[in-house]
């Protein structure tokens, strides 16, 4: 303790080693609340200082929940997230498996072989942590493809989004930054969260909800109109899609128009 050259331990030092015996390796660690969280390969620990004689404690948090690289855990005051190998988890205090409906799409389109490349960003003005990776859809043919997908979650509503927009680190503001800032691979930064549009073009957005069933049986729904209860600069396309069967092929209607003037 306090001798930053000595790591020979002694009768008269607090120098030491502690084997942390669930997982191969050490993935990754950050300061919380009382305690620093560490994350092996397969398992997740808290290590609390303790005094003499030992100076510190380890205690196994949990299993099963290794994160997959270095930077995919995220402190958020205290609160920890981070990415497991096949689900999001979440720690204060206690480990959680965070819930999440997109899961799948997600790790079956992400590249294993650069799943380490993946990483957390924090965005505390929507109170959002995402993770950047490398998916499928990344056709880089030098063999080293850097992330270009993104999954976010919104710890304060419990929402999750999806989008592909390729960076590779990731600042949240601070200082006199009043936006978040992140670069891309051929080192180009851009600042987030200004504006209405992407860089001078009008950015592609879409909202699509899963399927809503009505009941069970055979109980069928007409319907007759659609009051739009938005805030629209522009045009919006609506596009209903139904199915009279669970197997049935896909009945697509519209798109129908609508502007800040429809009823």
């Amino acid at each position: 303790q306090e001798g930053f050259t000595n790591w020979t331990p002694s009768a008269t030092n607090t120098a030491g080693d502690q084997r942390l015996e669930v997982g191969t390796k050490i993935v990754a660690m950050t300061p919380t609340r009382d305690e620093t969280f560490i994350s092996t390969d397969e398992a997740v620990y808290g290590m609390s200082f303790v005094g003499p004689p030992f100076t510190f404690a380890f205690r196994l948090l949990a299993t099963n929940c290794g994160a997959v690289g270095k930077n995919v855990v995220m402190n958020v005051d205290g609160d920890i997230y981070w990415m497991g190998k096949r689900n999001f988890f979440f720690y204060n205090g206690a480990v959680q498996e965070i819930p999440c409906p997109v899961r799948y799409f997600v790790f079956d389109r992400l590249q294993t072989s650069h799943i380490t490349k993946s990483f957390a960003a924090h965005n505390k003005r929507f109170n959002e942590v995402t993770w950047f990776y490398v998916s499928s859809a990344n056709t880089a043919t030098d063999g080293n493809p850097e992330p270009d997908s993104y999954v976010t979650y919104n710890y304060e509503t419990n929402s999750w989004s999806l989008g592909a927009i390729p960076r590779t680190c990731w600042f949240d503001s601070f200082g006199f930054r009043t936006n978040p800032f992140a670069f891309d691979s051929v080192g180009y930064l851009y600042d987030h969260e200004v504006g209405t549009d992407d860089n001078g073009q009008a950015l592609s957005a879409y909202i699509e909800s899963s399927p809503a069933e009505i009941a069970s049986g055979d109980a069928l729904m007409l319907v007759d109109k659609i009051i739009p209860d938005a805030t629209i600069q522009g045009e919006l396309n609506i596009t209903i899609e139904s199915q009279r069967y669970p197997n049935a092929s896909v009945v697509t209607k519209g798109p129908f128009t609508i502007d800040q003037n429809s009823t």
